[in-house]
């Protein structure tokens, strides 16, 4: 069993971390600002550096680099792509890697008798706030963001067409204009001038030590042994109950605001464009009104049975398998949150998560806990996962132009005045603090790419007699915090 768990390890860890490399954009991708503006910045790099390109050899490169890229990618994603279908176990951690400076408001206008067009809603504004609550959901931003980089413009119809049918329905006398700044693109505010804006573990280990001979059977032995190791369950019941809050939450505030119906609904139900569920739930349930409902009924059961601890991992795999379901009906509303969420949910089946802090643990020992050693291995890849989410997204804002020196750190001074994800509109202030956005865009940078750190840190915990690595990491105390002792 032990053996047979540690080639179950190895499968998903370098699964996971082959499916987290990023994708190449294909040739209709290099249009959007963003990445225009990265290839502008790449092509002054290289004049700099004396390798004179114009923007389109530039351009011509990168679309067969990409295309190149994306073709070696495929052939060593093949035998994962069915496992990480199957679990929730899709990765993908391109998040703000390319910055947009021309983000999209949306903004919704009515016609009144005379001819005049009056906004009806403004996207973070406190004035015109026709149906904030449904707007300003965090599904509904995802919406919009996705048409504020110009991508699909048939499903940007179709959801112009259902704001515009609920602006009539609501205001019969007036006609309803929708739209992201009536089609055109908004500059962000600048900081100081700098250019020209563009146009629109395996964790090794186990019985073997820094200085030791590294022999194949003694490796093998060691990844057998480390996985085996036992420890107290009380961190994955935590775990436990902080998916469960998160999977529900999720669910309760997309009822409250009342949009759950417009993002998983149908054309004929409430939603506003035709989806096309991937999941194979929906081959067995219908997609319809009473079928979303259905399933969206089941998902907070779930829920409730994995927060209090009853059922053990069948309640996991029950909540895995209908987050996938729901999640799967629009993907232009989800994005990372939804793949980590499934991905987390996935190491709970595996994990004894329910043994202690639960009513399992009650129904068994008549207590609420029980600290008996259980197996750890998926504590260790909830821990990979977390720090494969922080590099790889890391790695990937390398080229992105506006978190490095030659874009000045400006990305999170861009990144804060993204309608489609501010809370308050900062326009107005960040030009007078541009020096402390650029000093958070580096320690956003080292906070990622020193993600590692964890495993150091795990590593000084376990082992106390290693080398000056080992020391190192335990005199500045990096064995704090998720490097807590066995």
């Amino acid at each position: 069993m032990d053996k047979l768990r540690a080639l179950f390890v190895l499968f998903h860890l370098v699964g996971i971390t082959l499916l987290s490399l990023p994708t190449p954009g294909k040739a209709q991708d290099l249009d959007a600002p963003e990445a225009a503006a990265l290839l502008e910045d790449l092509r002054a790099l290289g004049a700099r550096l004396g390798v004179e390109r114009s923007a389109a050899e530039v351009k011509v490169i990168a679309v067969d680099v990409s295309e190149r890229i994306r073709e070696a990618r495929a052939a060593l994603l093949a035998p994962f792509n069915p496992y990480a279908r199957l679990t929730g176990a899709r990765q993908g951690w391109s998040m703000f890697w390319a910055i947009n400076h021309r983000p999209a408001r949306l903004v919704i206008e009515l016609e009144g008798p005379d001819g005049a067009w009056t906004p009806l809603y403004v996207a973070r504004s406190d004035t015109y706030a026709w149906r904030r609550r449904e707007l300003d959901q965090e599904r509904l931003r995802g919406v919009v963001n996705q048409y504020s980089h110009l991508r699909d413009r048939r499903s940007y119809r179709a959801f112009a067409a259902f704001i515009a049918r609920r602006a009539l329905a609501d205001h019969p006398d007036r006609h309803p204009r929708p739209g992201a700044d009536g089609g055109a693109a908004e500059p962000a505010p600048r900081g100081p001038a700098r250019r020209e804006d563009p146009a629109v573990e395996a964790p090794l280990g186990g019985a073997l030590l820094p200085g030791d001979p590294v022999r194949p059977r003694a490796l093998a032995e060691a990844w057998v042994a480390y996985w085996a190791q036992l420890a107290p369950p009380t961190p994955l019941a935590l775990i436990r109950v902080a998916l469960a809050l998160c999977a529900l939450g999720t669910l309760a505030h997309m009822i409250w605001s009342g949009v759950l119906l417009w993002v998983w609904g149908d054309l004929e139900f409430g939603g506003y464009r035709q989806n096309a569920p991937g999941h194979w739930w929906w081959s067995f349930v219908p997609h319809t009104e009473a079928g979303l409902w259905g399933t969206v009924a089941l998902a907070i059961t779930a829920g409730v049975l994995v927060l209090v601890g009853l059922g053990g991992r069948a309640s996991s795999l029950a909540l895995l398998i209908l987050t996938m379901a729901l999640t799967s009906i629009n993907p232009e509303s989800g994005g990372g949150h939804d793949r980590l969420l499934t991905n987390a949910l996935w190491l709970l089946v595996l994990s004894p998560a329910s043994a202690t802090l639960s009513l399992d643990c009650r129904l068994r020992t008549g207590a609420w806990s029980d600290t008996t050693p259980r197996p750890a291995w998926t504590r260790d890849l909830f821990l990979f996962q977390l720090v494969l989410v922080y590099v790889t997204t890391g790695v990937q804002k390398i080229g992105g132009g506006d978190w490095m020196p030659w874009g000045e750190f400006m990305a999170l001074h861009y990144a804060l005045q993204l309608p489609s994800w501010q809370r308050w509109d900062l326009s107005g202030v960040l030009g007078s603090v541009t020096p402390l956005t650029q000093l958070a865009t580096v320690g956003t940078m080292l906070f990622e790419l020193g993600a590692p750190l964890l495993w150091l840190g795990v590593w000084a915990e376990r082992h106390p007699e290693g080398g000056r690595v080992v020391r190192l990491a335990r005199r500045v105390h990096l064995r704090r915090g998720l490097c807590s002792p066995r």
